[in-house]
């Protein structure tokens, strides 16, 4: 499709969509079969009883904890699916405050910061892998080892609710989360404005420094900036950040506890973190993020040294480059490399899109890390490589493979997150995970790009989720569908076949090979295989 009709396409929808949400909202809540809620699974291969959705033995390794609907406050059957400030908690508190007075004006002040230590990071609930967060649309930050609240539903209330990392220093690039910023309403014509401190970001189409789209704000930082953070949309104003941003040192930062640290134990279960830590690195240059494993985890903290797989994430149209932060951080805590580069969405896939990913990768195979940015010093890639790809970035996959016959010689592995793919035969082992309510990615795309792969390959299919869901924090706001399942609940399904593929792939140590040989039954996912 024209990338200019499609715009206009995008734009109609989004007005339309301001009519049909407050039906889909109030009329179609979200629920799942059995009225129970959406089961939260931890899978535990070392376990001697095996549960099922029940509770009760059924032969797999599947625990569900907080299954039950009475323990999950946010899944509502009676009113809309959407969580409240009162239901966004950690247990000691709300997840984030109230929103605060802004003085008559759009800049907070002094009187606006919430009371108490806003450098406390305490009203976050602490987390070591992906199902360890009380609540269902709470995700964990694993580099920061937090929860942190993700909207999974479309709506126009601007929203702060945290950002990332804690410090910055020039050259890092801030992510801002929440609600309202940008493109799900169609009348934010202008890009949000951000406060932090005495100091304001945005606010226009020449400022350069910051992406933005309807939940997520990707700032560059390019002087020092500190203090609390809000977010201004259309004359109104978000809460404030329930802790100040903090000014960090440059190079590399070591360790002081403040983030989650290596163990060097890799004896944990599925979704929880392995031996390292996760850190990364940001080339503005490049609009490039990557993950490595580390001593501990956040920006630009030190590599643990040592030769790692590589793996490319490539994002799909309208979506954000570090879209899929918590299968890159996942996968550094288990020993590999991730890169994320930003590329053109387009949906023709011209060359020079494909080049230009070319060019971000081919430093990066099989290689001294430190002479690509001395912050990854004793850090080395194998001659390996894998590539995942969300939606259209898996034609960009596509079309990268075949750019060079060394590159595609050298792949383990290829897989699809909803795809929308051109048709080309993907090398390695091959996965496609697809979900009911995609309205972006269909069944002749899903079922197409396994039919015609060789094996090994598998394809999982998710009943109740959309296209949105496959990434960090992203609401598309047309042609996707009302979710079933929470955001949560298809990332954790997402990662629980993706690291044991990747692990198969580049003839690791398999922690949990009965995932691809012989997946837990689930009411949420069927999966069909060749081997």
């Amino acid at each position: 499709m024209n990338t200019k009709i499609r715009s206009m396409l995008l734009a109609i929808m989004s007005i339309m969509s301001l009519f049909v949400s407050v039906s889909c909202g109030s009329g179609d809540s979200a629920t799942d079969t059995d009225g129970d809620g959406p089961p939260n699974f931890v899978y535990n291969p070392g376990d001697e009883d095996d549960y099922s959705e029940s509770g009760e033995a059924d032969g797999d390794d599947l625990e569900i904890i907080d299954g039950d609907k009475d323990n999950t406050e946010q899944w509502r059957e009676d009113e809309d699916w959407e969580a409240t400030e009162e239901e966004i908690a950690d247990g000691d508190g709300e997840y984030y405050e109230d929103e605060q007075p802004v003085d008559g004006d759009d800049t907070p002040d002094g009187d606006d910061i919430p009371d108490g230590d806003s450098d406390s990071h305490s009203s976050f609930a602490s987390c070591s892998g992906l199902v360890d967060c009380p609540g269902n649309e709470e995700i964990c930050e694993l580099s920061l080892g937090r929860c942190e609240y993700r909207k999974s539903l479309l709506s126009y209330e601007n929203e702060l609710y945290s950002f990332h990392p804690r410090d910055v220093a020039v050259g890092d690039l801030l992510v801002v989360d929440g609600n309202g910023f940008m493109g799900t309403n169609p009348v934010s014509l202008i890009p949000p404005l951000v406060h932090i401190g005495s100091d304001s970001v945005g606010g226009s189409f020449l400022d350069s420094s910051i992406s933005a789209d309807g939940n997520r704000l990707l700032i560059k930082v390019t002087k020092e900036i500190s203090g609390p953070v809000s977010v201004t949309v259309n004359g109104f104003t978000s809460n404030i950040s329930v802790e100040n941003l903090g000014v960090a040192d440059d190079g590399v930062i070591e360790c002081d506890g403040s983030t989650p640290e290596a163990t060097f134990e890799d004896e944990n279960y599925l979704l929880g973190v392995g031996p390292y830590a996760a850190a990364y690195l940001d080339f503005l240059d490049q609009a490039m993020r990557v993950f490595y494993p580390a001593q501990c985890g956040s920006v630009r903290h030190p590599p643990v040294d040592g030769t790692y797989p590589l793996v490319v994430i490539l994002h799909g149209n309208g979506s954000q480059h570090i879209q899929y932060e918590y299968l890159a951080q996942l996968l550094a805590t288990w020993g590999f490399i991730s890169l994320m580069p930003e590329s053109e969405s387009e949906n023709d896939s011209p060359p020079e899109v494909h080049h230009l990913i070319y060019d971000r990768i081919e430093p990066f195979l099989e290689a001294d890390l430190g002479e690509v940015h001395y912050i990854l010093d004793g850090l080395s890639t194998t001659t390996e490589v894998a590539m995942i790809g969300h939606s259209r970035g898996c034609a960009r996959m596509q079309n990268t493979w075949n750019l060079d016959e060394d590159l595609k010689s050298n792949a383990v592995a290829s897989i699809f997150l909803g795809p929308a793919e051109d048709e080309i035969v993907a090398p390695g082992m091959f996965m496609v995970i697809g979900a009911s309510k995609d309205g972006q990615s269909f069944s002749w795309n899903f079922d197409g790009s396994y039919n015609r792969q060789s094996a090994p390959k598998w394809k999982v299919w998710l009943e109740g989720g959309n296209h949105s869901l496959f990434g960090d924090h992203k609401v598309y706001t047309a042609f996707d569908g009302v979710p079933d399942i929470t955001r949560r609940q298809q990332l954790e399904i997402t990662a629980s076949f993706v690291l044991p593929l990747l692990e198969r792939a580049f003839g690791l140590e398999e922690h949990w090979p009965e995932m691809l040989d012989n997946p837990p039954a689930s009411s949420i996912y069927t999966v069909t295989s060749e081997q």
